[in-house]
């Protein structure tokens, strides 16, 4: 799942990794035409929903997107998601 930012220019950062409600440092950035794309660096201060991931693959074989979120937060975005 990526978290969406917004760049003090108004161009919206899509950073891999990154929860709602959190602020991040990105490491690169990759401008497209209407968006850019972010590496996270570091997370400064971290969502309420954010968890340890319980499957040590988490990140790495791709199949579990939020794993790194509660429960309760992971619904909420699924939720929004089939709505939209």
């Amino acid at each position: 799942a990526e978290g969406i930012g917004t760049l003090p220019t108004g161009l919206k950062v899509f950073v891999e990794g990154a929860l709602p409600g959190e602020e991040v440092e990105i490491s690169s950035l990759n401008l497209k035409k209407n968006y850019a794309l972010g590496e996270l660096e570091t997370i400064l201060t971290p969502s309420l929903e954010r968890r340890p991931p319980p499957c040590p693959l988490f990140g790495t074989c791709g199949g579990c997107q939020l794993m790194h979120l509660s429960e309760e937060g992971q619904l909420l975005i699924k939720h929004q998601r089939v709505v939209s």
